[in-house]
């Protein structure tokens, strides 16, 4: 199909027809109504889709590359396998958007509504979403390398198996979050909700969760080797067989935490508040710093193990 005009776009809408597979190349279609459209395989590189009304659209296998649709209304749109590389979506809504396996490398989501959207599989390399909304979202299986979701709230998200190396989810919300055998590698969490965040056999090995919250938060047979969780509030956060050697605690608020076989070799505790409830047995906790006299009596009676003299 030859290059269409943006009137000729709407007029073919409006009759029902489809615009699969269309050449629809720098399009400006700013502002107008196209819900429902079919846009399958469209060529739509460069589009001008600001604040228009996508409402179920389907953009199926589509090529949107550097396409802005900020502000656009995209409630339950179909972006399946969609390439949207280097793409505006500032603003949008995304609420119930399918966007499984789309390709969003370098794409702005930034202050994004996509509760309960399904982009399991795809791959938000280098991607932004400040102040986004991902709440009950399923982002199973993503890439998020090297992205920043400063601020974003991902509360109750499936986010298992997903990948963050070197991603930023400062200040961030993820209450409830799967992030089962996800890898956080040198993540960015300094601030973050973690509360009840599912972490079971995830990596964070050398991620800065400095001043996060964890409460209740499941870190099983998690790998945690130079963590830091200085200034963190821990309170019933199990930490059962996890790896944590040279993780530091400098200062960070410790109640009911559950320490039972962990590795906790060179260590550091400078000022940390370990409440009674918290439980060491088991633990290794060899050239550990940090202790006071009266915490390293109190960690032997509870089982510890190589608690420094």
């Amino acid at each position: 199909m030859s290059q269409l005009t943006p009137e000729e776009v709407v007029a073919l809408l409006k009759l029902g027809r489809s615009l699969h597979d269309a050449e629809l190349s720098n399009i400006n279609l700013v502002g107008m109504g196209i819900d429902h459209a079919d846009f399958t395989g469209a060529y739509l590189r460069s589009a001008k889709l600001q604040n228009a009304s996508c409402l179920k659209a389907d953009f199926t296998g589509a090529t949107m590359i550097l396409a802005d649709l900020s502000g656009a209304v995209l409630e339950q749109a179909v972006l399946v396998g969609t390439t949207l590389i280097n793409a505006k979506f500032n603003q949008a809504n995304l609420r119930f958007v399918n966007g499984r396996k789309a390709k969003l490398y370098h794409t702005c989501f930034d202050a994004v509504d996509a509760t309960s959207a399904n982009f399991s599989y795809a791959d938000f390399q280098e991607a932004t979403g400040k102040q986004a909304k991902f709440i009950e979202a399923n982002l199973s299986h993503c890439q998020f390398n090297e992205g920043d979701f400063s601020g974003a709230c991902f509360d109750d998200a499936k986010l298992q198996s997903s990948q963050w190396y070197g991603a930023s989810l400062a200040a961030a919300s993820l209450i409830g979050t799967n992030l089962e055998q996800s890898q956080l590698v040198k993540t960015k969490l300094m601030g973050t909700n973690l509360s009840q965040a599912d972490l079971i056999a995830a990596n964070l090995a050398d991620a800065d969760l400095s001043g996060a919250v964890l409460d209740r938060a499941e870190c099983v047979e998690t790998e945690l080797p130079r963590v830091n969780l200085s200034r963190a509030r821990l309170r019933n956060t199990s930490f059962y067989s996890a790896e944590m050697e040279a993780a530091d605690f400098s200062g960070a608020e410790l109640v009911g935490v559950n320490f039972v076989q962990a590795n906790l070799e060179n260590t550091i505790w400078e000022g940390a508040t370990i409440d009674p409830s918290t439980r060491f047995a088991g633990a290794i906790l060899t050239k550990a710093k940090g202790f006071t006299d009266e915490q390293k009596h109190w960690l032997k009676q509870q089982g510890a193990l190589n608690v420094p003299s």
